[in-house]
């Protein structure tokens, strides 16, 4: 059975002997059942890809010294996972994993989409988010148009 907060992950498969990888697309409540029914225990990376989200936000010029920039990747994960596109609750999850106020995420965020615009990839900035942009997009703009060409890429 399929519970609403399951998701897509990767499931690699791999043998060294005979030179041989393959990922699937599984739900997770699948492999949780397959593994607790044989006893092992595996560890579960989620669907959306840390890495390919981090390179993405990297490329579009957001520093990983700054707050902003783990604010963003997890708004994203948000926005991706959990269909979120009002930026106030997606803030308060935000708040509630790194016990900080909304408004210093809001900031944080806001600060890193500033310097992104400034040194990020103008090609990937482009690609994103229309070769007609002239302004700075809000905090809202920015997550949920890098949400959805993350998203389009990934599926």
């Amino acid at each position: 059975m399929i519970g609403d907060e399951d998701e897509y992950i990767k499931l690699s498969l791999s043998s060294k002997e005979d030179n041989f990888s393959i990922e699937l697309l599984v739900l997770r409540s699948s492999v949780e059942e397959l593994v607790s029914k044989y006893g092992r225990k595996v560890e579960i990376s989620s669907f959306f890809d840390d890495s390919f989200i981090r390179n993405v936000i990297h490329n579009l010029g957001v520093a990983s010294n700054l707050k902003g920039y783990n604010y963003l990747i997890e708004a994203i994960k948000i926005t991706l996972r959990n269909n979120i596109y009002n930026t106030n609750d997606i803030y308060r999850e935000i708040s509630k994993k790194y016990n900080v106020s909304i408004n210093s995420i809001e900031h944080a965020i806001r600060k890193s989409i500033s310097i992104s615009f400034d040194i990020g990839d103008i090609n990937l900035i482009h690609n994103i988010f229309g070769y007609s942009i002239r302004d700075i997009p809000t905090n809202t703009q920015y997550i949920l148009m890098v949400s959805e060409y993350i998203n389009l890429h990934l599926n």
